[in-house]
């Protein structure tokens, strides 16, 4: 799936990312659904994806439920970057985690 990806540029936008959703700066890189219209992304994909996310995340040190509400939002991301599924069913409010909680540990400033 990443094969053809310039790695530095993903990279920079995977933190971009990940940073939107603990509360730093709103994420302004290519909208998700332009950048994944033609990958042809599988859900079993995104699911790989996801769990690399959460690994990653738990290697970084956070938090048990600072990880899941992290995964939970990416999670609802599906709709924009696995092509045909639709919009996952919300079990509760998304908040952003508390940017104090992750943002900041993670070392992020606005």
């Amino acid at each position: 799936l990443f094969t053809r990806v310039d790695l530095p540029v993903f990279k920079k936008h995977q933190r971009e990312l990940l940073a939107s959703l603990m509360g730093g700066a709103e994420y302004a890189g290519t909208p998700l659904e332009k950048a994944h219209a033609n990958l042809g992304a599988t859900e079993a994909q995104f699911e790989a994806v996801l769990e690399n996310y959460e690994l990653a995340l738990q290697d970084g040190g956070l938090k048990s439920a600072d990880k899941r509400a992290v995964v939970e939002q990416l999670r609802g991301l599906k709709s924009k970057v696995v092509a045909g599924a639709a919009e996952a069913p919300t079990t509760q409010a998304a908040a952003p985690p508390d940017p104090s909680s992750l943002f900041v540990q993670l070392g992020g400033s606005d």
